[in-house]
């Protein structure tokens, strides 16, 4: 195993748990600082625990650490790790902060604008990727507000356009379908627009054929 930082996760919004590997003589001399975005806070290390060269040391910020940022642990050593928040959203600070169960998440349509609605708390960045012509697609970015919403309204009709949403964490980028949404593209790569309303006046079809038994039936999936 090679001696240096080996990685960094959000214990909680006051608290830093970090690995490291080296001699026990070097760990004294080793200095870390916490950079949110484009600013640097240095750290202090209020306990720590070691099992041979391995090092597991609790970290404390002078700020609060918020999801939303982009949020990297540097060492003095030139190493440097973004934070891990697997275990931070598991916990009821995370709850507390961040769980939304007024706003309604989706693709929200009218002929005149389409607004988008997104939770992902963990990311710092959240674009929308909207189809503009068939197979031509343009990125919106969409803004953050509270618990981790993102929100975007885009004007015009926007009925059967495909869209998926780009998001950041930490400097990793993906692209996802809508986990709120409705209507899918043929192959199911994208996400896509639909009118709710006008499902509600399709009339009711009353197959024609009577299955009697079961093994007459012919079920597709």
């Amino acid at each position: 195993m090679d001696y240096g930082l080996i990685s960094a996760e959000l214990l909680n919004k006051n608290t830093i748990i970090a690995y490291y590997y080296g001699e026990s003589s070097d760990i004294n001399d080793v200095r870390f600082q916490i950079q949110v975005n484009e600013r640097s806070y240095p750290l202090t290390v209020s306990r720590f625990t070691r099992s041979d060269k391995l090092f597991r040391l609790e970290l404390i910020p002078p700020v609060e650490i918020l999801l939303g940022n982009i949020n990297t642990l540097k060492c003095n050593d030139g190493e440097s790790k973004p934070l891990d928040y697997r275990t931070y959203v598991t916990t009821p600070e995370f709850d507390e902060l961040y769980t939304d169960k007024e706003t309604k998440f989706g693709a929200f349509y009218s002929k005149e604008e389409t607004t988008f609605v997104l939770w992902s708390p963990i990311s710092d960045k959240v674009y929308l990727k909207l189809e503009k012509n068939e197979n031509s697609f343009v990125l919106l970015p969409m803004k953050r507000k509270d618990k981790g919403v993102y929100k975007i309204s885009v004007k015009g009709d926007l009925f059967n356009k495909k869209y998926n949403y780009v998001v950041y964490q930490n400097n990793v980028t993906k692209e996802i379908r809508d986990p709120y949404g409705i209507g899918t593209s043929l192959n199911s790569k994208y996400s896509a627009v639909i009118d709710l309303k006008a499902l509600e006046v399709v009339p009711y079809v009353k197959p024609t054929n009577e299955i009697r038994r079961y093994t007459d039936a012919i079920v597709y999936e």
